[in-house]
């Protein structure tokens, strides 16, 4: 039996992969501080130890899924670097994978929709470029909708594993659940199907949250919903986003707001074309408003955390844009023309944020894991209490407990509860780029007492107490 491959759409997945290589490459993958507490808890399993993290605190303010994954490198002791380079690849493609279903489902050109989904928002930088949940949460997610406008009850079954993955993976999976109000209302899909699936997210999310119980957290860790979401709130980020267009994140956050305000005006200018039938159009539509809608309801949101919370939208509405110009225009090279020009100029978006990210975006993988132990070797850093303005990149370096030193807001006495007594400790501070903290010896010393510096090296200085 011959069998017959699609070179075109082979050809497209190539130049996908090729894209985010190069979007990626040569820093490696972004680290965040949320990279190193998913890969310290990680590495602290594989050694008995529980979801402790890097600072020494537990792992409390998010679901354990994602650690549990890459704790498989530490398991089988492969390279972090290249695992991680690796594990982007392998989520990015299972969610082209899941887009390729959809648009089969949809009788879309899978090629087109590849490209422009693909492309689609600016994810590139905000999901694939990041080591972060983000990554296999979005896979998850694509998943989920997937199996959702399939419309039978063996998908029905994979949709509820797969939204139980999403809550594992993160918490704002359970603000998108609302949102299947929408085609519920609309008798596109059933109550009673939307309770079951989410059945074994829950069982699976109380385990967790009982187990956290256990160890003496909150279940949820700090993000309590009482003091997290109001009315206010939602009036005061409206506000920051208008007055944060200037800026490159601004401009980010706007082009994702405006897709979804798009969305609306599709619903009322497309309903004489039965659009508010569509299964998949309301499903899209309801679960990205209602995460859109928790986002802005949260207190004290940060503006540069924006585009990664808004992230996992965009290329669901690349999906509800297809649709909606599918309903609008019925020739199909009126279709591909106008997303033929959406993806390239989404295309050029991508590269200009890309190089105006350069500067700010914190040191990739590859930068960090290349830094010379040999600057490191020198000093005495054992069977001591570390502090760092960068505790995480401490830990990629030599691995140990290092404590966050004193942030700006927080006083001597939070910091010494914090940290507690210390007769000796060393203050490795980062001078390459700034963070919310200050210089200052250990608090709970006598006043005499003064640091100076130990060590100096490329990019750092270590501090000790003076003898």
């Amino acid at each position: 039996m011959k069998v017959s491959i699609n070179w075109p759409l082979v050809a497209t997945l190539l130049f996908l992969n090729a894209f985010l290589l190069f979007l990626i490459y040569p820093s490696g993958p972004n680290l965040q501080i949320d990279t190193a507490n998913y890969y310290s808890a990680a590495k602290s399993l594989t050694e008995g130890n529980g979801f402790k993290l890097f600072d020494g605190q537990f792992l409390k303010n998010t679901p354990p899924l994602f650690p549990l994954l890459i704790s498989v490198v530490y398991f089988l002791k492969l390279p972090v670097a290249s695992f991680i380079w690796g594990f982007q690849f392998l989520c990015f493609n299972l969610f082209l994978f899941f887009l390729f279903r959809i648009s089969k489902i949809l009788l879309f050109e899978p090629i087109l929709c590849l490209l422009v989904c693909g492309l689609f928002g600016f994810a590139p930088l905000h999901i694939w470029k990041m080591a972060l949940s983000e990554a296999p949460f979005l896979a998850a997610q694509i998943a989920w909708i997937y199996y959702w406008i399939r419309e039978d009850k063996k998908a029905l079954v994979f949709s509820a594993l797969a939204f139980a993955v999403m809550t594992l993976l993160r918490y704002q999976a359970w603000f998108m659940l609302p949102g299947l109000l929408l085609p519920i209302f609309f008798k596109r899909i059933s109550f009673k199907d939307v309770f079951f699936s989410t059945l074994p997210a829950l069982l699976f999310n109380l385990i967790w949250w009982g187990y956290l119980y256990f160890m003496g957290n909150a279940m949820l860790g700090d993000h309590q919903l009482y003091g997290k979401l109001s009315f206010i709130a939602l009036l005061n980020n409206l506000k920051a986003w208008y007055f944060g267009l200037n800026d490159t994140f601004g401009l980010n956050v706007a082009f994702g707001v405006l897709l979804l305000l798009t969305s609306f005006f599709w619903i009322f200018l497309l309903g004489k074309r039965n659009l508010l039938k569509d299964r998949t159009y309301l499903i899209l539509l309801g679960i990205s408003s209602s995460l859109l809608l928790f986002i802005l309801l949260q207190n004290n949101l940060s503006l540069s955390q924006l585009p990664r919370y808004l992230s996992v939208l965009w290329p669901l509405q690349a999906i509800l844009l297809i649709i909606s110009i599918k309903s609008l225009f019925f020739k199909e090279s009126t279709i591909r023309n106008i997303l033929l020009v959406i993806m390239l100029v989404n295309l050029f978006g991508l590269l200009f944020l890309h190089q105006k990210e350069g500067k700010a975006i914190a040191l990739g993988i590859m930068s960090q894991m290349a830094i010379p132990n040999t600057q490191w070797a020198k000093a005495d850093l054992d069977k001591q209490i570390l502090l760092s303005n960068f505790p995480d990149l401490v830990w990629w370096l030599r691995g140990g407990t290092c404590y966050y030193s004193q942030f700006t807001q927080e006083c001597d006495f939070d910091f010494n509860n914090r940290i507690g007594e210390a007769n000796s400790f060393k203050l490795i501070w980062f001078t390459s780029e700034e963070r919310n903290h200050i210089m200052k010896s250990f608090p709970g010393l006598p006043k005499y007492k003064k640091i100076k510096p130990y060590l100096e090296g490329e990019g750092f200085i270590i501090y000790e107490l003076e003898r």
